[in-house]
């Protein structure tokens, strides 16, 4: 069994990183490896993973909540954590 992470640190994600991390984090990823040595402030963090997402709404019997919650045409999504 292969280890799948809950999180990675910004210096972990790349632009390739868009399906495990989304788009703004791996965005965010690509700027923190790509442009902090060149002077430029890029705030380090981490991202959860779309991974710890549904092992979340999984975990907690959430899947079928929060389908009832989304319906077609709307995202919203509200999950009290």
């Amino acid at each position: 069994m292969s280890h799948v992470s809950l999180y990675k640190k910004f210096n972990e994600i790349s632009i390739a990183d868009v399906p495990v991390a989304g788009s703004k984090n791996a965005s965010l990823g690509e700027m923190f490896t790509q442009l902090s040595s060149k002077g430029v402030n890029v705030p380090d963090g981490f991202a959860t993973t779309a991974f710890s997402f549904w092992y979340y709404i999984d975990h907690n019997k959430l899947r079928g909540a929060a389908g009832d919650v989304i319906s077609v045409g709307q995202t919203k999504l509200m999950i009290t954590v």
